[in-house]
């Protein structure tokens, strides 16, 4: 079975040979490397292009956004299995091999996701903890993935999949009109096509933290490509199955944007807020301690995010403000964060 590692690159002079090392070291040997230049401005192209020698297969285009880069490389690849890796992240060198095996013991699915285990790092692989998510198991129902990920907000690492290209040419492309949470709408798509996601714990990816990501970034354009996500949501999953708790799921996912982004931009959120009550209204509360939780119940979770920007802002004791309105606490509540 061989597996396509499809690599866009972006400016990722400083990442992009260490991740083509990562991909050229996968134990896994019936593998061909797909590097598609995005446009860069820097040596990406250099990078890259010097790894052509190595059998990794090159090529470039004008600067059109990761997602076209991706499908640009799913069209010249020739893989059964496809493996998306990003410039600046990484791959354990057993990575692949260990996600294959665990599909030959299935007997090679072509509709069945096969998921691992992702770490952040700044410096090497390694450098900070990985965290348990929900997320680490066996589903054998995607709907049950879907609803823990889209209700409380967790995710599998772009590197972390590895999928079918049958999944692939039946679910769609990737969407290129999308910038930020691409990955999200993409491969939640393809697991509501799946029969299934396996999971592989030993299997293991890393996630470089860059400063300056787009994942990162707070703007008009990021904000619009996570509402055009959160309809994109909506749409699959009421297409998959409409009934109360898929409709929670989706007015939750348009609460998280809105708790996130409120109320800097408030305009550009109403659609937002009309999808949540149109669906039944979300069940999502704001990220936050006892004391959060508390005041959100007495004066609503918009008074409560203006409160905390304020007390952000202004560098305030919360415990005085909250005396000074009249809120009784005990002094035994963590601390506010």
């Amino acid at each position: 079975m061989l597996v396509s590692i499809l690599i866009p690159a972006y400016n990722a002079a400083p990442w992009l040979a260490q991740a083509l090392d990562c991909a050229l070291e996968q134990t896994w040997l019936a593998k061909e490397i797909i590097v598609v230049d995005d446009g860069s401005n820097d040596k990406t192209l250099e990078v890259a292009r010097a790894y052509e020698s190595r059998g990794v297969k090159v090529f470039s285009q004008l600067n059109s956004g990761a997602s076209t880069a991706r499908n640009y490389a799913f069209r010249e690849s020739k893989g059964d299995y496809i493996q998306y890796l990003d410039a600046d992240d990484l791959m354990a060198p057993d990575k692949i091999e260990k996600q294959m095996v665990r599909l030959n013991e299935e007997g090679y699915p072509k509709d069945i996701l096969v998921s691992g285990r992702f770490a952040y790092f700044s410096e090497y692989p390694g450098d900070l903890e990985s965290e348990h998510i929900p997320l680490y198991k066996d589903f054998t129902d995607p709907l049950e993935w879907v609803e823990i990920a889209w209700n409380q907000g967790y995710f599998i690492h772009v590197a972390g999949w590895l999928t079918p290209r049958n999944l692939i040419e039946s679910a769609g492309s990737w969407n290129e009109s999308l910038s930020l949470n691409d990955d999200g709408e993409f491969f939640g798509r393809l697991v509501l096509a799946s029969r299934g996601i396996l999971y592989c714990n030993n299997a293991r990816t890393y996630y470089r933290k860059v400063t300056g990501s787009l994942s990162k970034s707070v703007s008009d354009k990021a904000l619009q490509s996570l509402l055009q996500t959160a309809f994109l949501y909506e749409k699959h999953l009421l297409c998959k199955k409409d009934t109360p708790q898929t409709r929670l799921t989706c007015a939750n996912v348009y609460m998280r944007i809105l708790h996130f982004y409120y109320p800097n931009y408030y305009r550009q959120l109403l659609p937002a807020e009309t999808a949540a009550k149109r669906l039944g209204g979300g069940s999502l509360r704001l990220m936050g301690n006892k004391r959060v939780q508390f005041v959100e119940q007495l004066i609503g979770w918009k008074a409560t995010r203006r409160l905390i920007l304020f007390l952000q802002e202004k560098k305030l004791n919360p415990r005085a403000i909250v005396r000074k309105i009249g809120i009784q606490l005990p002094d035994n509540r963590n601390k506010y964060t």
